[in-house]
């Protein structure tokens, strides 16, 4: 006797972006606490390769498309996440992709026990709750990065504390982030006006080409600059 399994297009939405914010945070988190960093585009991209993964098994595990069995294979899984990584940080070398892939997979792994954990706890007899496992599955990302990077704290520091600022010299002007700190306290003893610290990459664009390269040489011997006046 068959049956008929009634698929309500809102509640596949949902899982859908669940997956989809779910996947995104997990592959911030991978880029930030390995340092290196990538793009909202790219971070999505990657995102929707998982997010379309994830109804490629939804549809088979309803039996609407065959090879449930073959998704499910962990080296399926694992060729997944390296096509999310590869989109969304486009290693140039194996090192650097089996280094972002152990990131992936070991947050992954404990995000995602978190939250199938708590599905199944708050859910009804063997009906896992999906909103509060995402929940906590997305909590569970954001907790790993703080405790072990302080990624969090990071992001909320530069957010509030580092200010834009815009250095000209002989009309050639640049923009740069400024760190407001105790640095902002120095002045000039001569005018007193307040001194910003600038390290001298970031005015490659601005300064003469000969004065960047002597510069640059000087190092710490800052006594050779006298030479140049």
């Amino acid at each position: 006797m068959g049956y008929t399994y009634v698929l309500y297009l809102d509640v596949l939405i949902a899982l859908l972006a669940a997956n989809f914010l779910f996947d995104y945070l997990l592959l911030w988190a991978t880029g930030e606490v390995s340092g290196n960093f990538s793009n909202k585009k790219r971070l999505s991209l990657g995102a929707l390769l998982g997010a379309l993964y994830f109804l490629l098994v939804y549809f088979a595990r309803l039996e609407f498309i065959p090879g449930y069995g073959y998704l499910r294979f962990p080296v399926t899984i694992l060729a997944v996440g390296g096509g999310m990584i590869w989109v969304a940080f486009r290693p140039q070398t194996w090192r650097k992709f089996l280094s972002l892939l152990g990131f992936f997979v070991g947050i992954g792994l404990v995000a995602g026990g978190a939250g199938v954990a708590t599905a199944y706890v708050t859910g009804d007899g063997m009906s896992p709750n999906p909103i509060w496992g995402t929940l906590m599955a997305i909590a569970a990302i954001l907790l790993i990065a703080e405790l072990g990077w302080g990624v969090v704290h990071r992001r909320l520091w530069e957010k509030v504390y580092y200010v834009p600022i815009e250095i000209g010299i002989g009309g050639r002007k640049t923009r740069i982030n400024a760190l407001v700190d105790t640095g902002n306290r120095l002045r000039d003893p001569l005018t007193g006006r307040a001194v910003v610290v600038v390290e001298l990459k970031h005015l490659a664009e601005i300064i003469p080409v000969p004065l960047y390269t002597a510069l640059a040489k000087f190092s710490d011997d800052f006594g050779q600059i006298d030479s140049l006046l």
